[in-house]
Formats: structure tokens, sequence, C-alpha cells
């Protein structure tokens, strides 16, 4: 994919396909086999045995296992696809789905939505299959993530930080083949559904595109992500209801999956490059009540208006960069983005989510107030580091470091065994990146070796961001001639030219 736009994939020629039957079948969706090689079922067995205990707690495979959405692997709906497919099928809905939200409920998981229409949509089928076989390769490394992870001796140097690779002879290889296998299927259905939205369907064109994303941030987390946003974009620009009907109308599916690409969206504006391609062209209206929708259950339960001041924080930024060749902050930008500061300084954490409370899945008032509380801080810490990047002599918070302890305060409180544990990375990172204590370093690395450990949609993504940190504080570490390095690790990510995502 690398090099390759969403208009190139747009634009791709397929290759005429011989009539095909209407009815699903292992043939016509392609699904037989799933790898090179046919896994087994009895294989599938074995090899689920040596999974860690919790995967193996979890890892239904058995043809008479109900599904959550109320059918069984064994009645007409499933019955066409192979055992592989099924068994993929099953452990996406009862172990991957469930990463993707923070309380996994009936009828509130867009993930799990999508898996009836995978039958008749091969492009959803295949990244389905994709996103849990990876998932399940992830899984099967826990035990080394965990070994790391309970590591005293292991600092915030960068020669320390694991290098997590599949081996070809290892369990996970197997896995790991068939996600790719199934990955590169997709993105061959996909240019024929990307090229014919209007007859497939806008969910299943954002869903399918939600999913991939999905993929890369479980698989590294750098590049890839960034074409698949792009599709996104388009997508979400291509709806007409927001401009005919109120977003209210919307159908819920249709409202999770565009509320979780625009979250995805703002996030990946943060630590990426800077690009020309910008945010959806919808209305603000539209992305607030998107973002609002998403602080109920998506995964990283971050507070709307926080969000939407690191939207504009960035965006100014892009304006300003795209100023060539001067690249020079006007005085009216820089005060804008004072104000956007001031405006996250002002949030109150508490209040938002004692606010969340009355359609909260759960009674998480003190959790969701800690995490609310470590986004804010990386707001700020985020917001002045663009600010004093872009205006050197300008006023913001002398001591970042008072922050950064804020973050360590209040995620000292959000431990594994929380649901909110997945929504702290990105204050995690934002942390470990701005800090020059290194007992702040290595705490920041210890809970990103956690979140390694115990989350496998996580890994790729935080693998990354441990490998990342390293490198900005070695290059900190590193200044020459007695010059003091600025501390500007934003600009480092853009100088090492890292498309980073950290959700």
């Amino acid at each position: 994919m690398a090099g390759v736009t969403f208009e190139d994939i747009k634009q791709q020629r397929t290759k005429p396909a011989r009539a095909r039957s209407t009815t699903p079948s292992p043939q016509n969706l392609e699904m037989a086999p799933v790898s090179t090689k046919l896994v087994s079922p009895a294989a599938l067995d074995r090899s689920h045995r040596r999974l860690p205990a919790q995967a193996m707690r979890k890892l239904p495979f058995e043809d008479n296992m109900e599904l959550t959405l109320g059918r069984r692997l064994t009645d007409p709906f499933f019955q066409d696809l192979n055992h592989d497919a099924r068994f993929y099928i099953s452990y996406f809905n009862h172990n991957v789905c469930k990463d993707f939200v923070i309380y996994d409920l009936p009828q509130q998981n867009p993930f799990r939505d999508l898996i009836p229409l995978a039958t008749q949509h091969p492009v959803l089928l295949n990244i389905i299959i994709a996103n849990s076989a990876l998932n399940m390769a992830n899984a099967s490394q826990q035990s080394t993530a965990r070994a790391f992870s309970l590591s005293p001796q292991l600092g915030p140097n960068p020669s320390t930080i694991p290098q997590l690779r599949f081996s070809p002879t290892s369990q996970s290889s197997g896995w790991y083949k068939d996600a790719l296998v199934a990955k590169h299927r997709a993105l061959r259905f996909l240019t024929a559904v990307l090229n014919d939205v209007d007859s497939t369907g806008i969910d299943i064109a954002l869903g399918s595109v939600l999913l991939f994303t999905e993929f890369e941030l479980a698989d590294s987390g750098i590049k890839d992500w960034r074409l698949h946003m792009h599709g996104a974009r388009a997508l979400i620009n291509s709806v007409k209801e927001p401009y005919t009907l109120q977003y209210a109308n919307m159908s819920s599916l249709r409202r999770r999956l565009i509320a979780n690409c625009l979250v995805y969206d703002v996030l990946s504006s943060t630590l990426a490059r800077p690009e020309t391609s910008g945010p959806p062209q919808c209305s603000s209206m539209m992305i607030r009540s998107s973002l609002q929708y998403a602080e109920v259950n998506n995964y990283l339960s971050f507070p709307a208006v926080l969000l939407e001041r690191v939207l504009v924080t960035a965006q100014l930024s892009q304006a300003v960069q795209d100023t060539f060749p001067a690249k020079s902050i006007t005085s009216d930008q820089e005060q804008q983005i004072v104000s956007l500061l001031d405006a996250a300084q002002s949030f109150d954490a508490r209040e938002w989510a004692s606010t969340l409370q009355s359609i909260s899945p759960h009674g998480d008032l003190e959790s969701r107030i800690h995490v609310a509380s470590a986004h804010k801080a990386a707001v700020c810490i985020y917001i002045s580091r663009v600010l004093r990047l872009l205006s050197p002599i300008a006023e913001v918070p002398d001591d970042l470091e008072l922050l950064v302890s804020d973050i360590v305060h209040h995620l000292s409180f959000v431990t594994s065994s929380s649901e909110l544990f997945k929504a702290t990375s990105w204050p995690t990172f934002v942390a470990g990146a701005d800090t020059r204590d290194l007992e702040q370093q290595a705490w920041a690395m210890a809970r990103l070796r956690e979140l390694w450990a115990c989350l496998p949609c996580t890994m790729g993504y935080v693998r990354s961001a441990m490998e990342i940190l390293g490198a900005i504080w070695h290059k900190r570490d590193s200044a020459m001639g007695g010059i003091t390095h600025t501390g500007d690790w934003i600009q480092d990510l853009q100088v090492l030219e890292i498309d980073l995502m950290i959700a």
C-alpha cells in the first residue's frame, strides 16, 4: 500500500470475473482456504490450547457456539463458510470486538454489527478474518510481552526496548500469514466497493475502511493507516445525510462508524507528519456531534471538547507550515492557539464525567474523571508544544513537568483491571515524550509495556510508540556541543518522518 493513494485504489482496474452465483459460498467468496496451507480444525484446537490462559478462556470455536448477535455458527447464515472462516468469525465476535469499545454490550458495538453483513460482502469477511488472525498472532505473544513488562531492570534506554518480531517457526506465524493473506484479499475487494459505493452502501465501505485502520494499528501503527484515513475522509465527505437530514436521524451503525473514524482522524493529526489532505470537509456541528457520540463507548473515552481543541490546533499548525517559504505564524493564529490552550486548561473533568453518567452503561465516575484529567493534561502539553514550536516567544506554561506529573497521578488509578485501561496510551506517550525526568520516562515505558502485554489490539502501535520514545530520548540525550535540546518532540517526530498513530 505504500505510495498508493485513496484515488489510486478507486481507479485500479479489476479483471473481468466469471459469472458467480448470488448465493454466498466458500468459492464465490474466495474464502477457501484462508491461508495457502489449510489449517485444520484440529490444528486450530491444538494451537489455541497453547495460548495464554486469558486467551484460552475466551477462544470459542465449536460449531454450535452461539454468537452474541443471536446466531449459531451452524445456522444457514454461516453454513456456506468453511470451518476456518467460521472459526475466525467466532474469535472476532468473542475476542476482538470487545477491545474496540469500553463496554461490550448488545447493540452497542458497531464492529459486531458488521458481522451479519460479512457473508454478503467479501471485503468485510476478509478484513474481519484478517483482524481476527492478527489478534490471535498477537495474543500468542502475550507471554513474551508480560516477561518484558515484569522486568524491572528495563529502563528507558532505547537499547532495552523489546523488538517483537514474528519468527517463521513461531506459533504465531501461521495466524500472521492468514492475517496478511486475508488483508490482501480484502484490499482487492475494496477496489470494487470504493468504485461503486452507491450500490454497495456507505456503511459497508466505512466499516471496511475502519477495520483496515484497526488492522494497521494492531500491526504497527505506522504509515499505512494514513491511506485508510484518507479513504474514511472521502467517504464521510460523500455522505449527504448530514446536509439534508438531522444527524440524529442516521442509523446507529452509521453514527458509530463515522464517530470512530473522526476520533481516529483527530488523533492521527497530533503525532504524524503534517499533510495537505486535511480533515473531513463536513460541518462543525457534525464533527462535534460525532465526537460527543463517541464519548460514551468509544474505547478512548476522550472528551469531545478536548478533541475539538486538538483538531483546531493541528489545523492551525498545518496552515502555518503551508505558508511557504515564510512558515511564520500570524498574531491572529497565535492568539487562536493561546485561546485553545486556555479553553483546555479550564476543562472540568469532574463535571464532564458526572454529565456522562446518565448515559454511560456503567457507574464509572471516578475512572472517567481520572482518564479525562489525564487527557486534559496531555492536550495542554500538546497545544503548548505546538505553540512553542510555531512561536518560540509565545507565553506557555513554564513547567510542563507538572502536567506530566498530573498524567502519572491520574493514570495510577486506572489499572489494567479497569475497562478504561485501554484508553490511556495517548496521554502515556505524550507524558513520556515530554518529560526529562528519568523516573517519569521509566513509568511511561513500563505502562506501555503493560498495555502491550494485556491488549493484543494495541501491540502494533504500542510497540512502535516504545521504539519512538527511545529515539526521542536518545536524540535529546545526544545533543552536541553543549546546546540544550529544545525538548520539541513534535518537531522530532516530523524530522524522523514517522507517521505514527497512537489511539
